[in-house]
């Protein structure tokens, strides 16, 4: 008797998420050269980097926490959250860099006015903060069962030959509206980021007492 392949339960396996392309953001911070900057007032500012990233790719463990339904029915918000693991890009093409001053308001990162570069004097880097965006990114492909048999399907479950072409006549990802109603991941804006990097200068305040 003939033995019935299972099926991978999709839903609850480790999956892949590819964008064709999607804005990048980066923020580096500059300080003027011997000295070590201990609170915002001491950075001269940041150098703000527009990007664009081609070919990025993020991975979910989903361990049976259904993330690829949340992600195929509410998506991300704005930027990366923290469900999904950044893995790398293809390419990451710089469309401007800006020299800006900034300020912390209310535990919030803000971009300030233009700083010219004529008048910089000499500074060093300190750290910096990449931020891929997800509004209006040009998504690829899923990846489902991404440590075995690594599945190549659209946004809409159905699985995709070599040349994307359709497989199946039928989806090969089935839910519920109920089950996704039972979801709630968070989602990341730009808000989310201004705080996050607000609490890089609470550390940096912290460790320096």
């Amino acid at each position: 008797m003939a033995r019935t392949k299972k099926t991978p339960d999709y839903l609850n396996l480790p999956f892949e998420v590819h964008y064709d392309q999607m804005w990048s953001y980066g923020y580096e911070l500059i300080h003027e050269s011997g000295i070590r900057p201990r609170a915002p007032e001491d950075y001269i500012g940041v150098i703000y980097t527009t990007a664009k990233a081609y070919g990025a790719t993020y991975r979910s463990e989903n361990a049976q926490n259904g993330s690829l339904i949340f992600l195929l029915t509410n998506g991300t918000g704005d930027f990366q959250p923290d469900w999904l693991t950044f893995l790398g890009d293809d390419n990451l093409d710089v469309k401007s860099q800006e020299y800006k001053k900034f300020s912390i308001v209310n535990g919030q990162f803000v971009l300030g006015e233009d700083i010219d570069e004529d008048e910089l004097g000499d500074y060093n880097y300190g750290d910096s903060f990449q931020f891929h965006c997800f509004e209006d990114a040009a998504d690829d492909c899923l990846v489902l069962d991404a440590d075995k048999s690594r599945v190549v399907v659209d946004q809409e479950g159905y699985r995709l030959a070599e040349d994307y072409t359709y497989m199946d006549e039928s989806p090969i990802l089935i839910f519920s509206e109920d089950d996704a109603q039972k979801l709630n991941f968070a989602k990341r804006y730009q808000k989310d980021i201004n705080i996050e990097i607000g609490n890089y200068f609470k550390k940096l305040h912290r460790s320096n007492k």
